[in-house]
């Protein structure tokens, strides 16, 4: 029974659909913000100002991770489910799309370097950086840990966190995960503070937490991660047995989300701000989200963006680049339709990856995952008569 729950659940169309064997849900709320997390992303990096803090969606799609993984498999894993098989879950969720984002990177960097676009990045890096990173590893001869699709960064670290999530997070107590929280929150603010005014290995001078994607400090982003999904994890145990109501207020969560990522601050005092909304608000407004739920033609456009938030996260970064190069730069169109125009663009590629893409490639891997674990079974069977006579 697990083991068919499990297999289900990869073929779902986002990380926010909660499955037990007597019932299915999704949480509606979490799709929203995470759609609005991810459309802060792409602003963000499209420039402007217009999303300063659009990097912190980052921890909250770490904080949601933890959560929504812990609800979904945490009582299968506590009950003995394989650590393999939820690996292979893993995979299959990620990988597709990941696939699709990196390729799609690769790309446009060939073209770039054919261009001459690209002149800070050789053959050799391109050609070593695509092998690692195909398979979800940092490129180890570049500055950047995935220089063909640098969201990717984070990906690579939720995948370790879910592999972490049996093994680690599940046996272990509140307690004992909170003060590993801690450890991380103090780690984060050192780091942080000592990091405050130095242009990172892009060239940005903004808070050090969006200094991610580099070798330079790598291990800042590992513990953004380490704090934010055990967090979700300890959150989801401690809310699992409220219930949920129907309401629209959702709204203002939402809206109040896409303020936090939108709030422009300089200085210090953006480091303390970042630092606040990772260990404050980011949790307060995850155990509000969890307990209502939309209804009407607010569900509809939450359940939407939940649907395109994990394609639009994947491919959005390449899209910036053509958008920033051909309307800004060959066509001379204004800054503000260039983004509405990239927006639109970014939202319909990833609907229609998640649509028609996404969707039967992860139902066609797991029926093989689930064909090949039928035939291990039958050698085993097998092997064991063939002993027993």
């Amino acid at each position: 029974m697990h083991s068919q729950l499990a297999i289900e659940d990869t073929i779902v169309a986002d990380s926010t659909y909660v499955s037990t064997r007597s019932q299915q849900h999704r949480y509606v709320t979490l799709d929203g913000m995470r759609g609005i997390a991810a459309l802060s992303v792409a602003a963000h990096h499209f420039g402007g100002g217009l999303i300063s803090g659009g990097y912190l969606a980052v921890d909250f799609f770490f904080l949601l991770s933890g959560f929504v993984l812990m609800r979904t498999y945490g009582s299968w894993l506590q009950g003995g489910g394989h650590q393999i098989e939820f690996a292979r879950i893993r995979v299959i969720r990620l990988f597709p799309i990941y696939i699709i984002g990196l390729l799609f990177g690769a790309c446009y960097t060939v073209f770039g370097i054919l261009r001459h676009w690209q002149a800070s990045i050789s053959w050799f890096e391109l050609t070593t950086s695509v092998f690692f990173n195909l398979f979800m590893l940092p490129a180890p001869f570049s500055p950047a840990l995935f220089p063909t699709n640098m969201p990717a960064w984070s990906l690579f670290y939720e995948m370790l966190a879910g592999l972490a999530l049996p093994a680690l997070l599940v046996r272990r107590s509140n307690m004992a995960i909170l003060a590993f929280c801690a450890v991380a929150a103090i780690a984060i603010t050192l780091v942080g503070y000592r990091l405050v005014g130095s242009p990172d290995a892009l060239g940005l001078d903004h808070s050090p937490l969006i200094r991610g994607p580099t070798w330079e400090v790598w291990y800042l982003g590992l513990m953004r991660m380490a704090f934010s999904f055990p967090l979700g994890v300890v959150i989801a145990r401690l809310t699992l047995s409220q219930g949920r109501r129907i309401s629209n207020w959702v709204v203002l969560l939402i809206v109040l989300l896409a303020s936090i990522f939108a709030i422009s601050v300089s200085g210090m005092a953006r480091l303390w701000y970042d630092l606040i909304c990772i260990f404050a608000i980011f949790p307060v407004i995850l155990i509000f989200a969890s307990r209502i739920e939309p209804k009407g033609v607010v569900a509809k456009i939450a359940r939407f963006g939940g649907n395109i938030s994990f394609a639009l996260y994947a491919v959005h970064a390449t899209l910036c680049r053509l958008a920033w190069y051909y309307l800004e730069q060959r066509f001379a169109i204004t800054a503000g339709i260039s983004l509405l125009i990239y927006l639109a663009a970014s939202i319909a590629l990833a609907w229609s990856i998640a649509t028609w893409i996404d969707p039967p490639v992860r139902r066609r891997l797991s029926n093989l995952f689930a064909d090949k674990a039928e035939q291990g079974s039958s050698t085993h069977r097998v092997s064991s008569c063939r002993l027993s006579n």
